[in-house]
C-alpha cells in the first residue's frame, strides 16, 4: 500500500516523505479509507487537513509532515 501512494510523489527515497506518508495512513485510514494524494490540490489538502486535525488528533508537527507528504504527490499548478 505504502508504495502505490507513494508512486506518484516527488521523492520516494525521501524519509520525511516516507514518514509522512506512514502519518497519513496511520491517522487518516481509521475511519475512512485513504484517498490518494493526487485527488486533491495543495489548498484543498490544507483545508481537509485543518478541519481534520482535532479529530485525527494531528498536533502542528504531524499536520506538517502529512501536508508535506501531500504537497509532494501534486505538482506546481496544485493538481496532480
Amino acid at each position: 500500500m505504502i508504495m502505490l501512494l507513494l508512486s506518484g510523489c516527488k521523492s520516494v527515497n525521501d524519509t520525511p516523505l516516507i514518514d509522512g506518508e506512514e502519518l497519513y495512513l496511520e491517522r487518516c485510514s481509521t475511519c475512512h479509507s485513504a484517498t490518494p494524494p493526487e485527488n486533491y490540490t495543495k489548498q484543498e489538502w490544507l483545508g481537509i487537513l485543518e478541519s481534520m486535525q482535532v479529530h485525527a488528533d494531528l498536533d502542528k508537527e504531524d499536520l506538517e509532515i502529512i501536508y508535506r507528504y501531500l504537497s509532494s504527490c501534486v505538482d506546481q499548478n496544485g493538481t496532480n
